[in-house]
Order: C-alpha cells, then structure tokens, then sequence
C-alpha cells in the first residue's frame, strides 16, 4: 500500500488533461497527475460503414492499437452493437485485440439497443490508465458464506452456478475504484429470477454482495448504468425495487447521506435473457487519504426522487487534482418532473441541452470538459437532431457515441448522459 500512498502525494502536483481527435476513428481524452496518465476513449465507425463485423474490428482496431502503444490497462470497455451478433463481434474483437498483445478476457459490456440499419454498431467506450504507481486487479468472487439468497429463492438454495458479474479493481492515489461489469438478476441455483420485478432485486443484492466481497459499501457507488430491454413496461416497478434496495443497503444512511449514485435507466438489452443488467462505479478513499464526493442539483429539474426514481442528477469525485463529473441520463423533463415538448423533437433536444448545461455549469465547467457521452434517441431519424441543436446552440463538439433506445416514458424522444474530467479548483 506505500506506493499507491506516494503516488498520492505525486499527484497533488499540476494534474493536465487533453483532448486529442489526430487518430482516425478514435478520440481521446488524456489525464496526467504525476506518474499516471488516465485514457477515455470513444471510437465510432464511419457513417457509411454497414457491416457489423467490420465495424467491429474497425473501432477495436484503433482503440486496441492506442491501448497497446499506451502500455495502458483497461478497466472499463463498453460496446453498442447486437447482441444477437454476440459470439460473431467477441470473435472480431478478440482477434482484433490479441493482434495488439492486449489480453481479449478483460471485462466488457455488450449493450444492444433498438435495430436501427441492419446490425449497426454505435461505437465502443473505453476507460484505461497506464503508469504508476497503482494495481490493478480482477475482482474478487462471491464467496458462498457471502451470498444473500432473494425473496424468490427457495429455502436450502444452493450456490451459484454462473458468475455475478466481472469487473476490475483499481489502487492509485490513494483511492479506491471498483467498476463492475454486466451484474445481472440470476439467482442462487445459477438460473435469472422469474420476471422482471424478481431480477431487478436480486440484480442489486448481487452487486451488493459483489461490491462487499471486494472489500467495500454499495454507499460509496456513485454512478450506476442500468439496461432494461423493455423498460417502457415496468419501469415504475423497476423504480420501487430500487428504492427498495437502497434503503436496505442503508444508502439513504451515512456515510454520504443523500448521495445517490448517477445513473443512467434505459432501453438495452444484453446477450441472453435478462430483463435488467447493471455496470458500476463505487470509490472511496484508503486511510489518510482526501477524496470527496458531492451531489450536483439542477434547479431546471426535479430532482428524480421526487416522482419515485432514486438517484442524483450528478455527481462529483474530486480526487488527486482532478474531478470527475458523472452526469445521469438526461431528458425534456421540467423543474415539476413533466415532460417537456413531447411532439417536438428539436424542443425535447433543446431542453435536454439546457439541463445538461446547466449541470455543467454548476460544476464551473463547459461542454468541452465532456471525456464520454452517449446520446440516446427513439428512432435512427432523430439522430442528425443533434448536430443541428449543436450548431444553434454554438456548443463545441464532444465525444458522443449514438444509439437508437427507448427512454424511460413513451413521450421522451431523447437522452443523453455523459463523464466531464476537469483540474479541481485550487490545483
């Protein structure tokens, strides 16, 4: 543990960060504090590219041959592709990874959205770091003395019999970072709960149990992404496990009271079939250390546990000179929980862009501050709306990856969530 508490006292120094669009096909956002460079990356693949495998290897091509050249680690890879196409793209992608001497098992997540061009990839997201000094390690397995057996689960259940979820452990600065990957609602005889309501339970009791085998509180989870293939028909029950959930894991208690994670609740769908699946952050600061985590409200917009939904609009991780901004999916939704412009699609883009912004803006940051993004619309139509509220708006371009995906009510056309990175104040 010395040496990740002298790299904390090597990053109190000038930490710098950059955004480099020079490789084609990849854009890259680099954080440097001391010894360490951080790495967000986003590779789309060009707009006229329809094959899905060849988009697959395209993206992961740039992004493993600037992973490999970096010596970097990658702690958290997210992909927009089918997952009907699951076991023909991880064939793509770990040809295209071992081809730079990168390791193919690292975890990673498959999201599929609505079809929207015959098996179009969106794009893949990846968080790396390279440098020290800092460990790096895989997860630890729930043990069986430690698994909590759901409501649904009969009594004498035995244990698993598949993984709850993978994900990485990460040491640096004197911070503790645990993200986990594609945690899903499969109970203890290893089979996915029955319906939607049961998986979303014990999907959160297993990444509980995850989050606690590694050592850590699901209180100190600050950024949680949820996927639901049909979430326009039990949201609100997805709503209430959750709620249900986070008062009995005593996050609504110290030691962060009324830091809910972020989050981000939309339509996806994952190889197999699940009705809910979750990836996660959570930090928290090894002894002695400074790290703070603050809530972010946004006066445009209720906050969600208003109208039944627990989690924060954003939130903050200052830590090492250098802040992470971890902003919910955002909608057109008003300061009264309402929906805003709900035929009017640019409207609906517009007040998504104004909420964000404001989030922003409360942080003393701007658009330019964004590492990663993701824009989520109803139909492959809307999309060019963006680009076009952009230009209106005089908003500098940023890092967006874009899927076609239900939002959380039939009216919302659009959402979008993203990461800033940006050098705390008074460094």
């Amino acid at each position: 543990m010395d040496d990740v508490k002298t790299a904390a006292a090597a990053h109190a120094q000038v930490a710098t960060i950059s955004h480099d669009a020079s490789v084609p096909g990849l854009h890259v956002v680099r954080v440097q504090r001391g010894g360490i460079l951080e790495f967000y990356l986003s590779s789309v693949p060009p707009p006229g590219l329809r094959d899905p495998l060849a988009a697959v290897r395209t993206v992961y091509e740039a992004a493993a041959r600037f992973v490999a050249g970096q010596e970097a680690t990658v702690f958290h890879e997210k992909l927009y592709a089918p997952a009907s196409l699951h076991h023909a793209i991880s064939r793509e992608r770990r040809t295209a990874v071992e081809a730079h001497g990168l390791r193919a098992d690292a975890d990673w997540t498959l999201v599929s959205g609505r079809p929207w061009e015959a098996g179009r990839v969106s794009g893949v997201q990846i968080h790396a770091i390279s440098g020290g000094p800092m460990r790096v390690s895989d997860t630890q397995p729930v043990s069986k003395s430690e698994q909590r057996p759901s409501a649904e689960a009969p009594p004498g259940s035995g244990s698993r019999a598949r993984s709850l979820g993978t994900g990485k452990v990460l040491e640096v600065a004197g911070a503790r970072y645990l993200y986990l990957s594609s945690v899903t609602g499969v109970d203890e005889r290893g089979r996915l709960a029955e319906g939607g309501e049961a998986q979303a339970r014990q999907m959160f009791e297993n990444a509980r149990s995850l989050v606690e085998a590694n050592g850590s509180h699901f209180s100190h989870v600050v950024r949680t992404w949820i996927y639901l293939p049909h979430i326009l028909q039990w949201y609100r029950e997805f709503n209430a496990a959750r709620t249900a959930a986070y008062e009995r894991f005593g996050v609504f208690d110290e030691p962060w009271p009324g830091v809910l994670p972020a989050s981000t609740g939309i339509q996806g769908a994952v190889p197999g079939p699940a009705q809910c699946v979750m990836d996660l952050v959570a930090v928290e600061a090894l002894a002695g250390e400074d790290l703070e985590v603050r809530r972010i409200n946004n006066p445009r917009q209720s906050e969600a546990t208003s109208y039944g939904s627990s989690f924060s609009r954003a939130v903050e991780v200052t830590h090492a000179g250098v802040c992470q901004l971890y902003v919910s999916g955002t909608a057109s939704i008003n300061e009264r929980g309402e929906t805003l412009y709900a035929k009017d699609l640019e409207g609906q883009v517009f007040r998504t862009m104004m909420n964000v912004g404001t989030l922003l803006q409360l942080s003393g940051i701007g658009w330019e501050d964004i590492c990663i993004a993701t824009a989520f619309f109803k139909t492959a139509d809307y999309i060019p709306a963006l680009d076009r509220v952009l230009r209106t708006l005089g908003v500098p371009r940023f890092p967006v990856v874009s899927v076609v995906a239900d939002v959380c009510r039939p009216e919302l056309l659009f959402e979008l969530e993203a990461t800033a990175v940006y050098v705390a104040k008074g460094t």
